[in-house]
C-alpha cells in the first residue's frame, strides 16, 4: 500500500498524467461492480445521460433516503489535509470553498483530481466515527421498507472504489449509487434531479409509488441542500452542522444538526423524523 509521502510525491500538474491516474468506469462496469461487491444479480443503470445504478425494491417503499458520502459517511476532506500534516480539527478551519483549498494551496483542484482516486484506491479514506452505529440505523430503516441510495458527486476515478468502500463499511444498507457530477455546484445535474429521475425509473419498472412517499436527504454541502429544497419534490434535508453550511440555519425543510457524536447525530435525527412520520 502506498503511503502519504509516495502519493504526495507522485503528484504532477500535467493534464495527461492526471487523466492517466484516473479510470472512469462505463455504466456497464459500474453495474458489474455493484453486482460484485454487493452480491446482487439484478441491477439497473440510469439512462438519459445520467450516471448511476440502482436495485429495485421488492415491495412498495415506505420512504426514500438520499445519502451524501463525503463528510457524512466518509472522511474525504481530512484524508487530503492529513497528507499535508494537518489534523482532523485543522480540516474544519481550512476547508475553504472546496475540500482543503487553504491546505492544498496552488492547483488545489488539480491535486484533488489526482490524489482522491489514489487515496480511495489505497484505503486512505476512512469511514466517519461511529460508522457501525450509522450502518445499524440504515439496516433498521431498510427493514421497515425505506429505500436508501447513495447520492455523491465524488470526483471521476473514485467510482469503483466508492462502491467497494460502501460494501466494506456499510454492507446491506444501500440499494444503489447516483453520480450527478456536481461537486462544485456548476454541473447540469443536481442531486435532487438525479434522485427524482431514479424514483421515476423505479416506478416505471415496478408500478410502486416513489413520488408520494416521504423523502429525506442527509447532506453537508450548501448547494446540494438548496437544490433539494428548491426542487419540485418534497424533500426534508438533514445536515451535519459544519461551518460551511451555517448560512442555511433556519431555512424551511433544512435541519442542521450539531455534532456531539459526529455525523451519527444526523442519523439519529433522521431516525426521529421517520418515527414522527409513522414509518418506523
Amino acid at each position: 500500500m502506498k503511503n502519504h509521502e509516495e502519493l504526495r510525491g507522485g503528484f504532477r500538474t500535467h493534464e495527461n498524467e492526471i487523466e492517466s491516474a484516473t479510470t472512469v468506469p462505463s455504466s456497464e462496469e459500474l453495474v458489474q461492480a455493484w453486482q460484485k461487491y454487493h452480491d446482487k444479480d439484478t441491477v439497473f443503470e440510469l439512462s438519459n445521460g445520467m450516471f448511476g445504478v440502482y436495485e429495485l425494491p421488492d415491495k412498495q417503499p415506505s420512504a426514500i433516503i438520499s445519502l451524501d458520502l463525503c463528510e457524512v459517511l466518509r472522511e474525504t476532506g481530512p484524508s487530503l489535509t492529513r497528507m499535508y500534516g494537518h489534523s482532523d480539527t485543522d480540516f474544519l478551519h481550512h476547508y475553504g470553498e472546496y475540500y482543503g483549498d487553504a491546505v492544498l494551496g496552488e492547483d488545489a483542484q488539480v491535486k484533488r483530481s489526482y490524489l482522491l482516486p489514489l487515496l480511495m484506491q489505497y484505503d486512505h479514506v476512512q469511514p466517519v466515527p461511529f460508522s457501525d452505529s450509522i450502518a445499524a440505523f440504515m439496516r433498521r430503516w431498510r427493514a421497515n421498507g425505506v429505500y436508501i441510495i447513495a447520492n455523491t458527486s465524488t470526483l471521476p476515478g473514485c467510482e469503483i472504489d466508492t462502491v467497494r468502500f460502501l460494501s466494506k463499511h456499510y454492507s446491506q444498507t444501500m440499494q444503489g449509487i447516483l453520480l450527478p457530477r456536481n461537486h462544485d455546484g456548476n454541473g447540469t445535474t443536481t442531486k435532487a434531479g438525479i434522485l427524482q429521475y431514479t424514483a421515476e425509473q423505479i416506478s416505471a419498472r415496478t408500478n410502486y409509488d416513489m413520488q408520494n412517499i416521504p423523502a429525506v436527504a442527509i447532506e453537508d454541502a450548501h448547494h446540494h441542500a438548496i437544490g433539494y429544497v428548491e426542487s419540485p419534490a418534497d424533500v426534508q434535508v438533514i445536515m451535519p452542522a459544519y461551518s460551511w453550511n451555517e448560512p442555511l440555519e433556519g431555512i424551511e425543510d433544512i435541519t442542521r444538526v450539531e455534532q456531539q457524536l459526529g455525523t451519527l447525530d444526523s442519523f439519529i435525527a433522521a431516525d426521529n423524523y421517520l418515527v414522527e412520520r409513522g414509518i418506523l
